[in-house]
């Protein structure tokens, strides 16, 4: 195994809010490691530490309303005896709940010993300058108010690395962030997380024989994740039905993704693409039926319908080996991890897309 020196990487707001501020498992948990070990060193600004907390209120206030909602109209619910039932009915505290996800995000930073830059090294005219000129991220006037604090970031951070001669490596899934990063060579945009992992197994001699191994056995992950995905339950969006789903064709969207090393086994992501069918049955609205006594509707008639959609599924592979024999390579586990459940399915008539 090589031995790389340490590298800085920023993680922008998108990051957590995708991982669903998972603090605790996945992609940031192995990042802590690689920051527990000095391989990598975590840079953040004081803005984003701002963003983040402001997005963990937003996305808990937003779900927790749901949870209420779901609360209200579970009249049944409340006599079953089940404690995950009981649970679930419990009144949750939005304050206290926010509190809680905030603490985790301070720990994490906390525990990742990780350097904040403050606005004070932003420089507002080269902001303002780029704005005025519609320069990344300000590539569009719409999205003009809602990139100020990534325009302040990427000032920031090219300022930081330009005085400390220092490269980084800026995680954003945002376009305009990886944009703008173009324009300062001290600046390297990755998307996501795992590219940021895939370049430090790299280090590993191991590497360039792992990937090779993982797509040998490409077949067997995509039979795998296609059947998983296909045993999700999935519904009709807002219609009252069930949907059957059927993959008609699914592709390595890339080369396999190093997340993780160990002595004798690693932990690999790909992605692919794919396209399938789903068989919809839901009720007609135009057989609706009004009961007065049970107030609501009934419908009398049902349709059927056949829809094509197109999905990106990230699969996770548990590999073992024993130094470089590809007969002692095995696959330990497969692992759909996104999407991570079934979901509602619209009808063409209401839409061609998915949510």
């Amino acid at each position: 195994m090589s031995i790389a020196a340490r590298e800085f990487v920023f993680l922008d707001t998108q990051i957590f809010v995708a991982v669903a501020f998972n603090f605790h498992g996945g992609a940031l948990k192995t990042m802590k490691e690689h920051f527990a070990e000095d391989r990598l060193q975590l840079v953040i600004t004081d803005i984003t530490i701002h963003e983040v907390k402001a997005r963990i209120r937003k996305k808990l206030t937003a779900e927790l309303i749901h949870l209420k909602k779901f609360q209200k109209g579970a009249a049944s619910s409340r006599f079953v005896s089940l404690p995950a039932m009981n649970a679930v009915l419990q009144k949750i505290d939005v304050e206290a709940s926010v509190s809680d996800l905030v603490g985790q995000f301070d720990s994490y930073l906390k525990e990742a010993h990780v350097v904040t830059l403050t606005t004070e090294l932003a420089l507002a005219p080269e902001v303002f300058d780029k704005y005025f000129k519609e320069e990344p991220p300000f590539e569009t006037k719409e999205a003009k108010k809602f990139e100020f604090p990534d325009a302040f970031v990427i000032n920031i951070l090219s300022r930081w690395s330009q005085d400390t001669g220092n490269e980084m490596f800026v995680v954003s899934g945002d376009k305009g962030m990886g944009e703008a990063c173009k324009s300062v060579q001290q600046l390297k945009h990755l998307e996501h997380v795992s590219n940021l992992l895939d370049h430090v197994a790299s280090d590993d001699d191991r590497a360039k024989f792992v990937r090779s191994e993982v797509a040998d056995r490409i077949s067997e992950i995509r039979e795998n994740i296609a059947a998983d995905f296909e045993n999700y339950d999935f519904w009709v969006d807002d219609d009252y039905g069930e949907a059957i789903v059927k993959i008609t064709d699914i592709q390595a969207d890339d080369e396999p993704e190093i997340l993780k090393f160990n002595a004798h086994t690693a932990k690999v992501q790909i992605t692919f693409q794919a396209s399938f069918d789903a068989e919809l049955t839901y009720d007609d609205p135009n057989s609706g039926i009004w009961d007065s006594e049970e107030k609501q509707m009934l419908f009398v008639e049902q349709r059927e319908e056949t829809v094509e959609r197109d999905v990106e599924l990230i699969a996770v592979v548990d590999v073992s080996f024993e130094g470089d024999d590809s007969q002692m390579f095995s696959i330990d586990a497969i692992q759909l991890v996104s999407p991570e459940e079934g979901y509602g399915i619209e009808t063409d008539e209401s839409s061609m897309t998915f949510r």
